[in-house]
C-alpha cells in the first residue's frame, strides 16, 4: 500500500533531481508554480518546472531515461514556445526546458512573443520541501507572470506581492477585462436568422462532436487555430504549435476540451474551415468560459464571429447547463470587445486587471 504523501513525493523527486544535476555539473533554475511557492504562493503544485542548458544534460540521460515520458522536442502553445522533456519520478511530474533554444512566452502587454530570461548566476538559493534548490529571482518571476497574465499568474502575483504591488508590476499593461453574459435572459432567436442567411450563402456550422472528433477533423481544427494565431495582432508569423501532435496534446487531450463546444464554420464552396468559437465549463466552476473566437482575416466582416459564438453559447446553456458565461479580454482589443458588447456581455464588477 502506497502511503507516501504529496509533500514526500515532491521532496524525494527534488532531492533526486538536484543531486543528479549537481553530480553532472548542470546549472538549473526552478520556475513556475514551485518558484512561486518559494516566495509565498500556496496554490497546489501541478509539476516541477525548471530550465537547464539541454546540451549539458546529455551526460545525465542514462539516469533520467527510466523516468522519461517525453523526449526533448519543441512545442508551441498559446502561451509558450520552447523545447522540453518530461519525467515522472515515482508520481512527481517534472518538466525540464532548454534555456539555450530561445524559449519564449506570450506577452499580453504588447501582444508579442517575449524571450524567457534565464540567468543562472542570479538564481536564489532557497529550501523547498526540505531540499535546497536554485530558484528564479522573485522580480523576474513576477515580471514574466505579469506579462503572461493568465488567471493562475494573477493569483501568484497576489500571493507574492499583495496590496498595491501588482498594480506597480502591471503598470502600463493593458487591462484584462472580465466580461459576463446571463444566458437565462439571452435571446438566441435573434441570431437564428443570421445563421440561416449565412447557411444560404454556403457556410456550414457544425461542431467537432458532430464531425466525430476524428483525427482528420482534429487536423483541420489544428490548421484553423494555427492560421488564426498567425493573424493575431503582434504575431511574428510563427506557428502556434510545432506539430499537430503538440496541438492534440495541448488541446484535444485536455480535460477542458469539449468536442461539442468546439463550434466551426466551413465555407462549403471553397472547402475551407474559416471560423470557430470554443467554450467549456471547467471542473468545479458554475459558469461556462469562452476560450477563443476567431475568423480568418479574408472572411471577416460577414458576421461569422457572431454566428459561431451564438452557437457556442447555446451549447453552454443546453449541454453544459450553465446560467452564466465568462471571458477575459484585453481592453485594447476593440474588435473583440465590440463583438461581446453586441451580444450583451457586460464587464464584471471588479473584473478588470491592470
Amino acid at each position: 500500500m502506497n502511503t507516501t504523501s504529496h509533500y514526500e513525493t515532491i521532496s524525494q523527486a527534488l532531492e533526486w533531481l538536484v543531486a543528479l544535476l549537481k553530480r553532472h555539473e548542470v546549472p538549473y533554475q526552478i520556475v513556475g508554480g514551485l518558484a512561486a511557492q518559494a516566495y509565498g504562493a500556496e496554490r497546489p503544485l501541478v509539476d516541477i518546472d525548471l530550465y537547464v542548458p539541454m546540451e549539458l544534460l546529455q551526460s545525465a540521460m542514462a539516469e533520467l531515461s527510466p523516468y522519461l515520458i517525453r523526449n526533448a522536442r519543441p512545442t508551441q502553445s498559446a502561451f509558450w514556445r520552447l523545447t522540453y522533456l518530461a519525467l515522472d519520478y515515482h508520481g512527481a511530474p517534472i518538466q525540464i526546458a532548454d534555456s539555450t533554444t530561445d524559449p519564449r512566452f506570450y506577452n499580453r502587454k504588447d501582444q508579442r512573443w517575449e524571450p524567457q530570461i534565464i540567468d543562472y548566476a542570479a538564481s536564489q538559493r532557497v529550501t523547498l520541501y526540505g531540499v535546497e534548490v536554485d530558484v528564479m529571482p522573485r522580480e523576474e518571476l513576477l515580471r514574466y507572470k505579469a506579462l503572461l497574465d493568465r488567471e493562475v499568474d494573477r493569483a501568484d502575483i497576489q500571493a507574492l506581492a499583495p496590496g498595491d504591488a501588482p498594480g506597480v508590476l502591471l503598470e502600463g499593461l493593458p487591462r484584462t477585462v472580465t466580461l459576463t453574459l446571463d444566458l437565462e435572459t439571452f435571446d438566441f432567436g435573434v441570431y437564428d436568422a443570421l445563421i440561416a442567411d449565412l447557411e444560404g450563402e454556403g457556410f456550414r456550422f457544425t461542431s467537432m462532436e458532430a464531425l466525430g472528433n476524428t483525427e482528420a477533423a482534429q487536423r483541420q481544427l489544428y490548421a484553423l487555430n494555427d492560421r488564426l494565431a498567425m493573424e493575431e495582432p503582434g504575431s511574428d508569423g510563427e506557428h502556434a504549435w510545432a506539430t499537430f501532435e503538440d496541438f492534440r496534446e495541448d488541446v484535444c487531450r485536455m480535460a477542458w476540451y469539449k468536442p461539442g463546444g468546439q463550434i466551426v464554420a466551413l465555407d462549403t464552396h471553397a472547402g475551407n474551415w474559416v471560423a470557430m468559437s470554443a467554450i467549456t465549463r471547467f471542473e468545479g466552476h458554475a459558469e461556462a468560459y469562452n476560450l477563443v473566437t476567431g475568423v480568418e482575416q479574408r472572411y471577416r466582416g460577414r458576421q461569422l464571429a457572431l454566428a459561431v459564438l451564438a452557437l457556442a453559447l447555446r451549447y453552454a446553456r443546453d449541454v453544459l447547463h450553465a446560467q452564466t458565461v465568462r471571458t477575459d479580454e484585453s481592453a485594447r482589443n476593440a474588435e473583440a470587445l465590440a463583438l461581446y458588447n453586441e451580444l450583451g456581455y457586460r464587464e464584471a464588477s471588479g473584473g478588470a486587471q491592470g
